[in-house]
């Protein structure tokens, strides 16, 4: 298959795909893959339907693990946070979905506590992971359109196209203030953030 790949992350001898199928978009979505013999990956995506969405031409987003949950980020209209129970790592099982109100073109994620904080096209969706599928709540941040976010403490640092880097206080019930953003000249695009 001729698959775009927009983003992967691992658990064990496992690897997850976020691709899009360039011949057929039925089959774009969560690809896994058996990585025991590293010279010889596996697919072995099941075959239930939750793994894959029709994008039409946009993309599918980013993946992040944290201890049996797998997150993904999908760009269909409306775009979604899908969270998967990767426990038995080859059989990711869905739990919940949640719609992202307000903004499009989510692009990359961090998770605090029980809240998930995406950036996108439009600026910070932000969903509560103790829900079951629910809807994001209302956008926070800035009106940007946000490429990466990371988080240092209580701040999220999130880049946009253009020259600047943002910053915003994390409140505990999934809020954020605005702290400031820091302009560079000459810097055309941050494309990621890392944080040590």
């Amino acid at each position: 298959n001729a698959l775009t790949v927009w983003d992967v992350a691992a658990k064990g001898n496992y690897v997850y795909a976020q691709a899009k199928d360039n011949n057929d978009n039925t089959k774009s979505g969560l690809y896994v893959f058996d990585v025991s013999d590293g010279s010889n990956p596996q697919n072995v995506t099941p075959s239930d339907e939750s793994f894959h969405f029709t994008v039409g031409d946009a993309a599918v987003g980013a993946l992040l693990v944290d201890g049996n949950n797998l997150f993904a980020l999908t760009w269909d209209n409306p775009a979604y946070l899908l969270r998967y129970d990767i426990t038995a790592p080859h059989n990711p099982v869905l739990l919940s979905k949640h719609r992202l109100q307000t903004v499009s073109t989510p692009r990359d994620m961090v998770k605090i506590g029980n809240y998930m904080y995406i950036a996108a096209c439009g600026g910070i969706s932000v969903v509560n992971l103790s829900e079951t599928n629910s809807d994001s709540l209302p956008r926070a941040g800035y009106d940007a359109n946000l490429l990466s976010v990371g988080v240092y403490q209580d701040t999220l640092v999130y880049t946009a196209f253009g020259d600047s880097i943002y910053f915003s206080k994390v409140i505990g019930d999934g809020t954020i203030t605005q702290l400031g953003t820091r302009q560079f000249s000459g810097m055309e695009r941050t494309t990621d953030v890392t944080i040590s």
